[in-house]
């Protein structure tokens, strides 16, 4: 087994077809399962759709707009030394914070009580949008934790 640490490449992201957005392509990434990236699509275009007939502006802005109040800039790692477990706050870079945004945004929509998927993520991503979301707590929260354990910050990898 080689010990090599082995570099990957990212693989480039394609425009959406429809709005032209690297944004909505990797939001399609993220909601897909099971490999079933039209059902994703069909999801991410009506919740955009719907966006578009509440508010009567462009979908987009609104999402970049939610997306960027759910982005994290830290984030809590955690390393063993000498036998105790330190949690480490370490920055990330835009591109990471947008995926865990993304990912968070898809775990509370999916804990809401609305009847469907299409619902629970539009009301999320409006709640994101307006400042009261469960994703921004969570990230109040992991903003808390770097804060108490700022003292730690040196070990950081």
């Amino acid at each position: 087994m080689s010990r090599k640490k082995k570099l990957f490449k990212k693989k480039p992201l394609t425009k959406d077809y429809r709005y032209s957005n690297f944004l909505v392509s990797k939001f399609t990434n993220i909601i897909m399962q099971s490999g079933k990236k039209d059902k994703a699509k069909k999801i991410i275009y009506s919740v955009l759709v719907m966006i578009k007939s509440h508010y009567k502006t462009n979908p987009i802005k609104i999402l970049e707009y939610a997306i960027e109040n759910c982005r994290p800039e830290i984030e809590i790692k955690t390393k063993k030394l000498g036998g105790c477990r330190y949690r480490i706050p370490v920055k990330i870079k835009r591109d990471r914070g947008i995926s865990i945004a993304i990912k968070t945004i898809k775990q509370f929509s999916k804990q809401r009580t609305d009847k469907t998927f299409i619902e629970k993520l539009f009301k999320e991503i409006i709640d994101s949008y307006n400042g009261n979301s469960k994703t921004i707590h969570k990230k109040k929260e992991i903003y808390q934790l770097a804060e108490t354990n700022r003292a730690f910050a040196h070990f950081a990898f």
